[in-house]
Formats: structure tokens, C-alpha cells, sequence
């Protein structure tokens, strides 16, 4: 299922979000692209780790709203082999640190946080945890959330999956900000509403 975008003002945006961000008991935020571009880090962090296990360059030049991940080195990169995917994707983690001066809290979602502390307030991340709190502890957002759930080698569920299996069961309204289609559509199959959805790439620069 393909989801089809229309873009909106940026200001009409931030009214309409925290309007509804006001109404909802349970606020659910991504990590990545949505509370934060991490677009450039994830690129450098990615072509130190293929250059250190395939001594070649990633023969890709960095472009705003692209985001390098393992299906994309499989693609650019002919004949690559899971296992160097692995090491390049650990390898890439442990780098990771180096380039977080090059990631940019988004600040509309940022107001969002701190205006719904009184809320059970979710980060629900594809990252890794160690990936995910250095972000976190860099922008200063790691006390901001009542639950967290990441992407871990023990729990390898989709995080809509694991979040609707964590919430109390009942009624409680929702509100989702996501910034993946692939996300988006994992949570309106965990039953989550789309009209509870908020595709932040919607909105214009």
C-alpha cells in the first residue's frame, strides 16, 4: 500500500499538531527524520564503514532526505555479501558517535515533547538502543519519555508490534508521529487509526 503525501504549510502544521497532540493520552514519536535529521551522520558514518571493510568508497554523493541503509548498500554496492553488511552495519554503530555534531533536533517535534510532559510520551525507534541514546543524550531528549522502545538483537519485533503489546489494553487516544512509509503502514496494521497517524513529511521547509 503506497501512501500518497499532500504537503501543508509548515506553521498551519505546527498548530494542527499540537492541537492534536493536546487531545491524544498516548503521544508516539519516532527518532530518526522525525525528532531528528540524522541523514548526513548516518551517510558518514556508513562510508567510514565501508571504506574500513571493503577499502572502497560509497559511490554515492550525500543528498538531503536520502538515507543510507543495508537494502541501499546492497544495491549500489555489486556482489556485497551479508556478511560484510553486517560488519559494515556494527562497524557503522560504533562510529556513530563521531558525527553527531552533524545531526539537527527538528524543532517543531522538539516543542511537541516538552509541551505534552504531563502525556505518556513514547519514542518508538527502528535504532538500536546505544545508536538511539547517543542521539538522545546529544539533543538532550533522553528524560523526555515515559517509555522507549528500540530496535535490539533480543527483540527483533516490529516497534508498532511491541508498542501496542506494552500499552494497557482500553481506549486510551493515540497520536503518531512518523516520518517512514513502511512505518506508517506497520502501524495502521497494529490497528492504530491513520487519522491517529501524523506523516511529518508532509510538511514544507
Amino acid at each position: 500500500m503506497r501512501m500518497r503525501r499532500s504537503m501543508v504549510d509548515g506553521n498551519q502544521a505546527r498548530e494542527e499538531w499540537l492541537a492534536k497532540a493536546e487531545r491524544a493520552e498516548v503521544i508516539v514519536f519516532d527518532l530518526d527524520g522525525t525528532l531528528v535529521d540524522s541523514d548526513h551522520a548516518n551517510f558518514l558514518a556508513y562510508k567510514d564503514a565501508v571504506m574500513f571493510v571493503l577499502s572502497t568508497q560509497i559511490e554515492i554523493d550525500f543528498t538531503p532526505g536520502t538515507r543510507i541503509t543495508r537494502e541501499v548498500l546492497e544495491e549500489i554496492i555489486p556482489g556485497i555479501t551479508d556478511k560484510q553488511i553486517e560488519e559494515i552495519a556494527l562497524l557503522k554503530e560504533r562510529s556513530y558517535h563521531k558525527y553527531l555534531s552533524e545531526t539537527k533536533a527538528i524543532p517543531r517535534l522538539i516543542e511537541i515533547v516538552a509541551r505534552v510532559q504531563e502525556k505518556e510520551v513514547v519514542l518508538a525507534t527502528n535504532s538500536r538502543r546505544c545508536r538511539a541514546e547517543m542521539l538522545l543524550n546529544h539533543h538532550g531528549l533522553i528524560e523526555k519519555f515515559t517509555r522507549k522502545i528500540y530496535r535490539d538483537a533480543e527483540s527483533q519485533r516490529d516497534k508498532y508490534v511491541q508498542l501496542m503489546a506494552e500499552l494497557p489494553k482500553g481506549s486510551m487516544s493515540m497520536l503518531v508521529f512518523e516520518n517512514d512509509e513502511k512505518a506508517i503502514e506497520s502501524a495502521i496494521a497494529c490497528g492504530i487509526g491513520i487519522d491517529q497517524i501524523i506523516d511529518v513529511r508532509r510538511i514544507t521547509r
